[in-house]
């Protein structure tokens, strides 16, 4: 497996970068989610869900990096290998699930908007994805991480940008629908219940923190996580707050803006970042099986095939291009549906039981000068 060394800054932000990578997937883009988790919520109440993805995210993320930096565990097995023991296997079921399922959407959603954008058939766009993805991760980690940073600079200056055109536009409409300090009930759960689709995730970016020297870097970079992640949401949901509550009925919410700006020009530019954010989602879930295979090589016979990288990555890309033929309703329905509990189960509760538990071990055989706790 194949790690990179960091200065301060890229180990505080790089892992938040990736994480927001690979959440955003399509769900920023449409504008569905911010409609069905945050907007259902009021136009404060969607503010407060916002807050509590924040925190759920980033003490998840704080306590998986600490637990990762004191016993080295930077691949999604290793980590589930020492909270779980025998039992890890059981994760693994669910990020490989959840892994093509994730490629199937991505997929379909790149062939969707060229069929929709250039009128193609849909089979191109996915095409193009999968190549893409393969490349980027097949040339390293360095790449891998090069393309989340960068894409994550491009991603932040076209939300804001289009923030600040629909703040210019409707900025007193936005103003009028959150003075009215709508809270509904049931912002909370919506929160915690959408923090919980993605939870998994947190396995799948280890590698990024590999370089964290002590405690307070660990922490600040997990708690960073759930800050950059949400960002773009929340510049999304305060946009799309102009047109409330219309924009919660809507199929594609950002498309109601859109044909309310009446500028071709950002649509497409909008429309290219969330293409972009469709590889990087691909490329994360893929890179941690390729890892978590490569150190299961390293350890058993202490090197590393050099068909592992570009045969596991082409083989769960074609799997994914062949799910994708069902389509995204049905993958979602049929199979996102179980994933939070099943994330909760096999990582989540481990991780704030066993893990946490070890890291006070750890703590305290430290103090008194004992070897390292396992």
């Amino acid at each position: 497996m194949e790690l990179v060394k960091h200065k301060k800054w890229q180990r505080l932000l790089l892992p938040g970068f990736i994480f927001q990578s690979m959440v955003i997937g399509g769900g920023y883009g449409t504008g569905a989610e911010m409609a069905q988790y945050f907007g259902v919520s009021g136009t404060v109440g969607g503010l407060l869900t916002c807050l509590v993805v924040i925190l759920v995210w980033g003490l998840i993320c704080a306590v998986a990096f600490e637990f990762t930096r004191i016993f080295k565990v930077y691949d999604y097995h290793s980590l589930t290998n020492a909270l779980l023991g025998k039992a890890s296997f059981l994760y693994e079921i669910v990020y490989i699930a959840a892994c093509l399922m994730v490629l199937g959407v991505v997929v379909a959603t790149s062939g969707n908007m060229f069929a929709t954008m250039f009128g193609l058939n849909k089979w191109i766009g996915s095409f193009i994805l999968a190549i893409l993805i393969c490349v980027f991760v097949i040339s390293g980690t360095k790449t891998v991480e090069n393309v989340f940073a960068f894409w994550s600079y491009v991603l932040y200056a076209v939300y804001i940008l289009f923030f600040l055109v629909i703040f210019v536009k409707f900025g007193s409409q936005i103003g009028a629908n959150l003075a009215t300090g709508e809270i509904k009930a049931g912002w909370f759960t919506k929160g915690v219940s959408y923090a919980s689709y993605n939870l998994g995730i947190v396995a799948a970016l280890l590698y990024a923190c590999s370089g964290c020297q002590n405690r307070k870097e660990a922490i600040v970079s997990g708690l960073m996580c759930g800050v950059i992640a949400v960002l773009p949401a929340l510049f999304l949901l305060l946009a799309l707050t102009a047109f409330y509550p219309a924009y919660i009925a809507e199929e594609v919410p950002v498309n109601l803006m859109f044909q309310k700006l009446n500028m071709p020009w950002l649509y497409y530019m909008f429309e290219i970042v969330l293409f972009g954010t469709l590889i990087e989602t691909g490329m994360g879930f893929i890179k941690a099986v390729v890892d978590r295979i490569e150190v299961a090589y390293d350890h058993s016979s202490g090197t590393i095939p050099k068909w592992v990288r570009p045969g596991v990555t082409i083989g769960l890309m074609v799997v994914g291009l062949a799910i994708s033929a069902f389509g995204i309703t049905a993958i979602i329905l049929k199979g996102y549906g179980s994933l939070p509990l099943a994330y909760t189960v096999t990582l989540i509760i481990p991780l704030f039981t066993v893990g946490i538990y070890k890291i006070v071990k750890h703590d305290k055989a430290e103090k008194a000068g004992e070897p390292e706790a396992k």
